[in-house]
């Protein structure tokens, strides 16, 4: 397989552990006084925020994962998404280049960042599609399909959602990786669901838990994740 060059997405991001510190401070003192206005937010999924830094004209997005109860439960869960990071790009997928880190907390628990380049709103492939022409299509969508039919396979997923892929210099990149569809030897995701779930009510927990594993599952194959709704 030749290689492949490095694009805007495959830049490594860059922000200084202070930085990602002055961050992390406005995030809690907008969970103190239930006022978001401050906070950089550049998007959010179903379980993190994407902040922006710097504020003013962000160069990195960050995304923040909730909180793990100490810096091994991250450092588990960080190993999972590398070692899913280099099996999407082994089976051809363009990913977004990403650092993990983590910061701890006064009261010890560690949260976690997935720290990319902030990419242009308008490469973003829900943008790139409503600027184009239904009845032409656009190659974003074929490319998708392509990265998820080759590399999928019964312990791997691709993330099919559009949302979550960008279209820079004629090439469809995957950019959300904070859920790694990837399962162990028993089919179970191969990264603790806990920290994920604890956000939730308690009383929820169990069938989030369940839903979630059928969801990876399902998405470890190429029809899973391309019909899925």
């Amino acid at each position: 397989r030749r290689p492949r060059r490095r694009g805007r997405a495959g830049r490594r991001p860059v922000i200084e552990p202070g930085e990602l510190r002055a961050l992390e401070d406005e995030v809690s003192a907008a969970l103190a006084t239930r006022d978001a206005g401050r906070l950089p937010l550049l998007g959010h999924g179903e379980i993190s925020l994407v902040l922006g830094w710097p504020p003013d004209r962000p160069a990195v997005a960050c995304k923040r994962l909730p909180p793990f109860p100490d810096a091994a439960a991250f450092e588990r869960y960080a190993a999972v998404v590398r070692r899913y990071v280099d099996e999407l790009r082994a089976g051809g997928v363009r990913v977004v280049e990403t650092d993990l880190r983590h910061l701890v907390r006064p009261d010890g628990r560690v949260v976690g960042f997935h720290v990319q380049p902030a990419l242009p709103p308008e490469s973003l492939g829900t943008a790139v599609l409503r600027r184009s022409d239904p009845t032409q299509g656009h190659p974003l969508v074929p490319a998708v399909v392509d990265a998820v039919v080759g590399a999928s396979h019964p312990h791997l997923g691709v993330d099919a959602q559009l949302s979550n892929w960008a279209w820079l210099d004629g090439e469809a990149w995957q950019l959300d990786l904070t859920t790694p569809f990837i399962l162990d030897d028993d089919r179970r995701p191969a990264f603790d669901l806990a920290p994920f779930l604890a956000v939730l009510p308690a009383p929820v927990r169990p069938l989030v838990r369940r839903e979630m594993v059928t969801m990876i599952r399902r998405w470890a194959s190429a029809r899973g994740a391309l019909v899925d709704k």
